[in-house]
């Protein structure tokens, strides 16, 4: 069972039940195959991050501003920021066992998500002999654009800018290599870092250097 632990702001922590994992596949004939993981140590996510507006009406009861369409608001006044982090102890297949043979995963940490693996190469043996080899290549899409200083702008990590690409996967069986499969992407408009707050209402990203979540017209 893998768990995850999720904090934010002004709450208590809840901790989550995330995935069960598959031990054994048994058929019918009594052959199994066993699947077996590794534990990662404890990570935490990039922060979800959010902003609420709240104004005091005449007799002095709470407004939220994204419920009244009439308000029209200053986002950089009273608006109070909330970050959400979930810490886990992911648990990811390593390995894969069968009758005379065997598939291995190989991983190594990736750079755009803090302490967690990305697949590197498959490697299926038969009788102890290696039948073939899947290699992954990577780059990373990289973010180009600089948001405004604000609240949630102190992770200066490269993991706000870093976003894992899959390039390449070959093909080898340890002797002869097939021709790769090539991924190609558009990439005219390079993604915000992942603190901006160049989003619309609806939280999808439109290019605005954007100083606020809250727009300024309700």
């Amino acid at each position: 069972i893998e768990e995850t632990k999720s904090d934010v702001t002004g709450s208590l922590p809840r901790v989550l039940v995330r995935t069960f994992h598959l031990r054994q596949v048994k058929d019918v004939e009594g052959s199994s195959i066993y699947f077996h993981y590794s534990k990662l140590p404890l990570m935490e996510n990039f922060p979800d991050f959010s902003q609420e507006h709240s104004i005091l009406n005449p007799d002095h009861s709470v407004l939220n501003c994204d419920i009244d369409q009439s308000l029209i608001v200053d986002p950089n006044s009273g608006v109070e920021g909330y970050y959400s982090i979930t810490h886990s102890e992911p648990i990811i297949l390593s390995k894969i066992n069968f009758l005379n043979g065997q598939i291995d995963l190989n991983t190594s940490i990736r750079e755009d998500i803090n302490e967690f693996p990305k697949l590197d190469d498959i490697q299926i043996y038969v009788n102890n002999n290696k039948l073939l080899n899947w290699d992954f290549n990577y780059e990373y899409f990289n973010s180009e654009s600089a948001d405004p200083d604000h609240e949630f702008a102190m992770i200066t990590t490269h993991v706000v800018d870093k976003r894992l690409k899959l390039t390449e996967i070959e093909k080898s069986n340890g002797t002869l290599s097939d021709p790769p499969y090539i991924f190609e992407y558009i990439e005219e408009n390079p993604l915000p870092r992942k603190n901006s707050m160049a989003k619309d209402d609806w939280g999808f990203y439109n290019g605005k250097e954007n100083t606020s979540l809250i727009p300024s017209g309700l």
